[in-house]
């Protein structure tokens, strides 16, 4: 058999699986995440890469970048490997989400300078309908199929493909201002992939199974493309089906008997959390080699955790391997190797902090796990360097973590100066280099990297990188009462977890406003625009956002002058369900603001005559039978013990992973799935909204209604509209608490 090293290059690569191997199965999509499947051989993946480079080249767009607008699926990898058969670079992204995504792919446009895009023929047509007004998109050219493409693969000709030709542009997660393209190459690809055969222990007949996004890097390198390195079968599905049902994950692994997996760490921790003990008796887990954990901090009790619940079902602890990487680096940087014990330790945090890693018992104060990352990929070298000095760090001394090797990309699309910055800096002392530049914090002990935070603002939540400038840019526009350039948005480690805390002013002339609708504006607004949901949020007076001398916003000093609660606060929220001491600390302030009597206790009598009404006034059963589906689904997931018609879903402790589950469940009931999650939740919050919403929509054919339940309803109509009139008097008394603290 030829050696795959032999291969500079992945179009080479496929070639020859086809030739040898045609009617093996590369992918298996399971449609609907569990049952639903469509497979795709290597013969057949061949074939439509030939058919959709022959009308690329047939346009001249050879060396062009071309945009992948794909839902997940097969359409997408043939239209990547067909965008590789012409030597065109790729360029993969999130197709738009009705008025999501549609500036950054724009700004994406602009940065690549792309001329052409590829996409299924239903989002096509969505996106002509609802985005004409971009004028980017709609000067592309753009090649749109369903299912085969239907072109002739006769035209086509194999193109002088080596090493060194780019094979896509990578775009990081995150902004939408400046978004940046790594330049990955067939070379970085190869090597990489090689990293992981021999680091991870790839064989010719294991099974991957993945749900991971195929627009970044782990879900396309690790989760597509080791297929066609290695020539296993890949098993994948949407991760839109593994947030709705988290168990789809470990059945999949279970009835096609996967040995390769990989997810960030909220995945292991969600399947910890909602997978109940009955379904887990149908897993068996026992062919899962190796479990890789990575794209965002790795925590101890995420670890634990989800060995002890699941080695009743053959997981072993040797599975699970933590590991490091990022896009500049291709992908992997370090992991562990098969067979080595996952290395947690214990370190002062206080030292930490000061720079250096010191061994601590568990119980310390300031005690902090660290899960290590493994070691650094063959071929490659790790530096861990001063940021400020540029000098190399000694052991165990925390710095930045530099890297160089043949996996590392060839810099940013366009974009000299920052190539230079991050991808050939050089140690001030001895002159050694070039290394990348990761911008992440860690150190070394013995032999293996830790990471313990990062130089940027960035924030990483799911695994996704968040920049704050997007998301305060994102908050000021969502409220007039909102100052501009008057926010900060940061992270912070809470409940084991990061979370996202955005922290805005108030103009003035608005102090006496519902602070609430102002709530409910920034969360609808971040989720809509950046699919992630803030845990926290705190409105200012005017000016108490910390700025330099230039007017930019200093967000660490205001992320510790928030955890200090230095700032002065008009109105604070947090998510319900969080119980950690930040949790704690936020109720404490937040009681801070409540009137006070003169002699500066809280005036309890003032609050409780002006917004407490009787549990009998406030509290409406669900009546209709779409007011108790809804309301039985929101018990499911929700952490409350009753539900009633006026009950906001956000206001109960709903999270955006929450509604999609919630959503999935309702779809499930009422055996329908038509109805966007965010529309429907977002502007239907409440059991009674969103009742009447579906039955408008004719959800409620498929539910027998019970018969005499009109005198019930009418009753009910009555409570309501007894509630609006408190409700109206609660908004009242909320003006008079804020006339208050002023």
């Amino acid at each position: 058999m030829k050696m795959k090293q032999e291969f500079s290059n992945l179009v080479d690569m496929l070639r020859w699986r086809a030739a040898t191997q045609p009617d093996r199965c590369v992918y298996t999509f399971l449609q609907d995440g569990e049952t639903d499947v469509s497979t795709l051989t290597f013969a057949e993946l061949d074939r439509q890469a030939r058919k959709i480079a022959a009308v690329l080249q047939s346009r001249y767009l050879q060396g062009e970048r071309v945009l992948l607008l794909f839902a997940p699926g097969l359409e997408y990898i043939t239209a990547f490997f067909g965008c590789l058969y012409a030597q065109v670079i790729a360029v993969p992204a999130y197709p738009p989400k009705q008025n999501r995504n549609a500036r950054r792919i724009e700004a994406i446009l602009q940065d690549a300078q792309a001329v052409a895009a590829l996409t299924s023929s239903s989002l096509h047509t969505m996106i002509m309908r609802k985005f004409s007004s971009v004028a980017a998109l709609q000067q592309l050219q753009w090649f749109f199929f369903t299912g085969s493409a239907p072109y002739d693969e006769a035209g086509w000709v194999l193109p002088a493909i080596d090493g060194e030709t780019l094979a896509f542009l990578q775009y990081t997660s995150g902004s939408t201002g400046t978004p940046k393209g790594v330049m990955v190459s067939h070379a970085n690809l190869m090597y990489n992939l090689d990293c992981q055969r021999t680091r991870l222990v790839w064989y010719e007949d294991d099974c991957m199974v993945s749900w991971l996004p195929p627009y970044h890097d782990m879900g396309l390198i690790n989760g597509l493309l080791g297929s066609i390195y290695m020539g296993f079968l890949t098993v994948l599905f949407t991760p839109a089906s593994f947030l709705q049902h988290p168990l789809r994950w470990l059945k999949a692994i279970t009835n096609f008997r996967g040995t390769i997996s990989s997810a960030p760490n909220f995945a292991y921790d969600l399947c910890v959390r909602t997978i109940s003990a009955a379904d887990q008796q149908s897993l068996d887990l026992s062919s899962w080699r190796i479990a890789t954990n990575g794209a965002e901090p790795i925590l101890r009790s995420t670890i634990v955790q989800f060995m002890e619940k699941f080695q009743a079902n053959g997981f072993q602890r040797t599975t699970l391997r933590p590991g490091y990487g990022l896009a500049e680096a291709t992908l992997m940087v370090s992991s562990n190797a098969t067979g080595d014990a996952i290395m947690i330790r214990t370190f002062d945090g206080s030292a930490l902090g000061q720079g250096r890693a010191c061994l601590a018992p568990d119980d310390a104060p300031h005690a902090r796990a660290l899960a290590g990352c493994g070691w650094i990929a063959d071929g490659h070298q790790l530096k861990i360097v001063d940021p400020v000095t540029l000098v190399a760090s000694a052991t165990d001394e925390v710095g930045e973590i530099w890297v160089r090797g043949p996996g590392i990309a060839k810099g940013y699309w366009q974009r000299p100066e920052q190539t230079k910055q991050t991808f050939q800096a050089y140690t001030s002392d001895t002159g050694e280099g070039p290394f990348l530049r990761t911008g992440d914090l860690g150190f070394q002990h013995k032999g293996e990297l830790f990471i313990t935070g990062r130089l940027k603002d960035v924030i990483i939540i799911r695994g996704v990188n968040h920049y704050p400038q997007d998301i305060e840019q994102t908050v000021a526009a969502c409220h007039e009462a909102l100052v501009a350039d008057g926010g900060a948005a940061f992270s912070l480690i809470d409940d084991d977890r990061e979370q996202l805390v955005v922290v805005s002013e108030v103009s003035r002339q608005f102090r006496n406003n519902d602070f609430s609708e102002i709530m409910i504006a920034i969360r609808r607004a971040v989720i809509e625009e950046h699919d992630v949901e803030v845990a926290a949020i705190a409105l200012l007076k005017a000016g108490m956002i910390p700025k330099t001398s230039s007017g930019k916003i200093q967000r660490q000093l205001c992320r510790q002058q928030f955890l200090q609660g230095s700032l002065e606060y008009v109105d604070l929220w947090h998510l319900n369900h969080l119980e950690s001491a930040i949790a704690r600390q936020l109720r404490e302030l937040k009681q801070s603001l409540l009137p006070k009597t003169h002699d500066g206790d809280i005036d309890w009598q003032q609050i409780i005559a002006a917004t407490a009404p009787s549990s009998e006034a406030t509290f409406v059963s669900p009546v209709s039978a779409m007011e108790r589906a809804i309301a039985s689904v929101w018990l499911e997931v929700l952490p409350v013990k009753q539900v009633g018609i006026q009950d906001n879903f956000f206001d109960l402790g709903g999270t955006s992973q929450l509604m999609v589950e919630a959503h999935y469940r309702l779809c499930k009931r009422l055996n329908r799935d038509d109805v966007s999650v965010l529309d429907m939740f977002f502007a239907h919050p409440t059991v009674a909204t969103l009742a009447e919403f579906l039955s408008g929509e004719k959800w409620e054919d498929s539910i027998p209604e019970p018969a005499g339940h009109e005198e019930q309803k009418r009753a009910a109509h009555d409570r309501i509209r007894d509630v609006q009139q408190r409700q109206r008097q609660n908004r009242l008394a909320h003006r008079m608490a804020n006339k208050e603290m002023r």
